[in-house]
């Protein structure tokens, strides 16, 4: 019986040997062969590296690549870049390159930036108070999102807001001048 055992352990240890030796020589030809063999995988965008940061709570890291993908022109990297400035995520907070970049982004018709402007012009930060801008702002979110939740939203923004600004039309226009 131990004789068998030890056949066997032989035989396993000749195997152990002969298997070590095919991975060598595969190992030899593996490079040529696998090499073709592999997928090359493509460097992450500037924006994929951003979100992957931002996702990281990685901010200085984010805003870095979300600033190149926006100076590339990726509206929705600019309205990202703003939204880091406003918040202060990343870097200091500052409204005036948060608003550069909204407006950046709201050029290239970036539904996000546009409620965000659209949202500034309602209370006057950074820009002037102007409900009649906020509802243009809002007319363009509404026409570039997307079916869902955000464009519901600034539906539902858009017809209150319309509303303030037609009962305000109403008392002005019923209001006795002042003698």
């Amino acid at each position: 019986m131990a004789a068998c055992a030890l056949v066997a352990l032989a035989g396993c240890a000749q195997d152990e040997n002969a298997a070590k030796a095919n991975a060598a020589a595969a190992a030899q030809v593996a490079p040529a062969s696998g090499t073709q063999a592999m997928r090359k995988l493509r460097p992450l965008t500037n924006i994929e590296t951003a979100k992957d940061a931002y996702s990281k709570y990685d901010f200085a890291k984010a805003l870095e690549f979300f600033r190149k993908a926006a100076i590339d022109g990726d509206a929705n990297a600019q309205y990202y870049t703003g939204l880091m400035y406003f918040q202060g995520e990343g870097a200091k907070k500052d409204a005036a390159e948060a608003l550069r970049w909204y407006e950046k982004a709201a050029d290239r018709d970036q539904p996000d930036a546009l409620y965000a402007l659209a949202r500034l012009h309602v209370v006057g930060f950074m820009v002037e108070q102007s409900p009649e801008k906020a509802i243009q702002y809002l007319d363009r979110a509404i026409q570039y999102y997307p079916a869902g939740e955000s464009k519901d939203a600034a539906v539902e923004q858009r017809a209150a807001l319309a509303a303030l600004v037609d009962a305000k039309n109403k008392t002005a226009a019923t209001a006795t001048p002042p003698k």
